[in-house]
């Protein structure tokens, strides 16, 4: 009998065991519970090459699209939750009166981690930078804004225990020293705090319509742009939103809470006649015929709620998602922007010190004298990037010297061959270095048309301090493109 009990046990154990892979064709390949963590199937071979990482990706793929994953993933994280009162997903944080907050926030809101005084001074820098190249260029307006953390806004609903240091924080560093700036800043976290209602949604990371809103009208304020403040308007309360922060916890339920709907419709419309509803796109263009203006957004995923307020109130509006800030869109035919909007949110501000916007500037040839130094600290390379809206431009890039950097540093790359002479201000941004001089790159993508073709150019890199500028030595150089 004992002999008969043991074969039932181990045959119950393999049964259960292969199950979620044998009925992965019927059940399997179930959506993620986000887009990041999302896989596909691997290839063994890729470009007529072995692929060494297979069979690691062959697991991480069998891992996330097993039979019944969701179910299985939604009834942990419902245990965990009901015994433990934890979350089973380390990117999703259960506060307190069923609160979620996203668990990368977590070094933000604890005021650990977070950017050094180097880099707050260099996402100052490179926000002026982009302000005054603007400018210069066509007279176009900038505004920067800040999407606040949930937690920054509502930390009384987190998880009681965690040590805060408000004073640390990314955001409050950069505030500070936006200040002593001229940097266009709008402050958000003001609007925010000045309400008793909690205007995020409870399960998601993000603000929800009625706080899109009132920022749209806090930015357009400042923008002295007239508009609609449909803050003001009635709305409607629907419990159809899912939270992404449930549906990274719980990909089983269909769970809902309220989300609010102005009575009053939106009368732009997307170009191309694409679906005006999506506008989680990357790409989000827009036309208004009854208003006036141009407007080019660069934002995350708290414009996705915020994007239709801002489209409804400009004739052109081109809104694109990514971390580094194509200038160069705002003087496109088809945009011609008047103004220019950042929003980013608060957990990614150190992208303000690490890439390197796309923003050819004014020439310096010839504006001043720079006295010659050794140096064999910095350092240059020239690259092309894959992206196709990069055409045209190199990027060139390095890190500087500390010793001639100091608090209000402006720096150039100089781009000569013979007689030919270019100098731009280069952006503090070191997306590509690691250790030592990790906070000491400089980045400029430079105009291939602006150079003759096919021509050697060396490049050096100018220091001013005051009054005082200090030119290294050449530190390398490339070869422009041919052309046609």
């Amino acid at each position: 009998m004992k002999k008969i009990y043991k074969v039932l046990f181990i045959t119950a154990f393999f049964t259960l065991a292969i199950t979620p892979f044998a009925l992965m064709p019927f059940f399997g390949f179930q959506a993620a519970e986000s887009d990041a963590s999302d896989v596909s199937m691997p290839l063994m071979f890729e470009d007529h090459h072995f692929n060494s990482d297979y069979f690691t990706q062959l697991g991480d793929f069998f891992s996330k699209k097993f039979a019944f994953r969701q179910q299985f993933v939604t009834a942990n994280a419902t245990l965990m939750s009901k015994l433990t009162h934890t979350s089973a997903q380390a990117n999703v944080i259960e506060g307190k009166e069923d609160y979620l907050f996203y668990g990368t926030t977590l070094d933000d809101y604890e005021g650990k981690k977070t950017m050094n005084d180097h880099q707050i001074a260099n996402a100052v820098y490179n926000l002026k930078l982009m302000q005054e190249t603007l400018k210069d260029k066509d007279d176009v307006n900038f505004t920067f804004t800040i999407a606040p953390n949930k937690n920054s806004l509502y930390g009384q609903y987190m998880p009681s225990g965690y040590k805060i240091q408000p004073s640390s924080r990314n955001a409050t560093r950069l505030k500070q020293a936006l200040k002593h700036s001229n940097v266009h800043y709008v402050d958000l976290y003001s609007i925010f705090h000045k309400r008793k209602e909690v205007l995020y949604q409870k399960t998601d990371s993000h603000w929800n319509n009625k706080g899109a809103a009132l920022v749209q009208n806090k930015l357009l304020t400042a923008m002295h742009k007239q508009h609609t403040n449909f803050a003001r308007l009635k709305y409607d309360i629907r419990h159809d939103m899912q939270g992404d922060l449930y549906k990274m916890l719980y990909p089983a339920r269909k769970g809902r809470e309220a989300q609010v709907y102005y009575k009053r419709p939106f009368t732009y419309k997307r170009i191309d006649d694409k679906d005006r509803s999506a506008t989680t796109d990357d790409i989000y263009q827009t036309k208004n015929k009854s208003k006036k203006g141009s407007l080019l957004m660069f934002r995350d995923s708290f414009g996705n709620t915020l994007t239709p307020f801002m489209a409804e109130e400009y004739h052109n509006g081109l809104f694109l998602k990514g971390f580094r800030y194509e200038l160069t869109q705002a003087y496109s035919d088809d945009v011609n922007a008047d103004d220019v909007v950042i929003e980013l949110v608060e957990r990614n501000l150190v992208n303000l010190s690490t890439y390197t916007p796309l923003a050819p500037g004014k020439d310096y040839e010839g504006a001043f004298k720079a006295a010659k130094i050794n140096d064999d600290v910095s350092t240059f390379s020239a690259k092309t990037e894959a992206n196709y809206t990069m055409d045209g431009y190199r990027k060139l890039s390095g890190h500087m010297n500390p010793k001639y950097l100091k608090k209000d540093t402006t720096t150039y790359v100089h781009v000569y061959s013979g007689d030919e002479s270019y100098i731009y201000k280069t952006y503090h941004a070191s997306e590509d270095l690691k250790g030592k001089y990790a906070d000491d790159g400089y980045g400029y993508y430079i105009d291939e048309l602006a150079l003759s073709p096919g021509k050697k150019y060396n490049v050096s890199v100018i220091y001013q301090n005051g009054k005082t500028y200090q030119e290294t030595q050449a530190l390398g150089h490339f070869t422009s493109a041919k052309g046609e």
